[in-house]
């Protein structure tokens, strides 16, 4: 019975955690950024400043919400990563990224990550 309950009681928090995600609604990049923060996502100062200096409405078609923590659509069935996926592919990448460091990003798609890159490498 205990084991149930501690299954139940995980898969609910993770729907409930994942719902909210979408749920929540930033207005603009710092509330992305923001909620990035809060979930955990990003927690480094300087992945979480190169995410503040990067607005993701300039790199997604759908103007009404840049900011929903969610893939979208960017033309020719490709899609911008999720914000947390970008989040957490910076903060997986921050040792590499260092001034000065060069780097390459393969299947760049919007080019939202590679600018992110070229600001955390100066």
């Amino acid at each position: 019975m205990l084991v149930w309950v501690l299954v139940h009681v995980v898969l609910v928090q993770n729907t409930v955690e994942g719902m909210w995600r979408y749920l929540r609604m930033p207005q603009n990049q710092k509330e992305l950024v923001e909620l990035l923060k809060d979930n955990g996502d990003a927690r480094d100062e300087r992945v979480l400043h190169t995410l503040c200096s990067v607005d993701r409405r300039h790199y997604c078609c759908d103007a009404d919400t840049p900011y929903v923590d969610g893939p979208m659509p960017i033309g020719y069935g490709a899609t911008i990563s999720a914000p947390h996926m970008h989040a957490y592919c910076l903060e997986k990448l921050k040792r590499q990224l260092k001034e000065g460091c060069r780097a390459m990003d393969v299947g760049s798609g919007s080019g939202y990550m590679t600018v992110c890159m070229a600001l955390m490498v100066g």
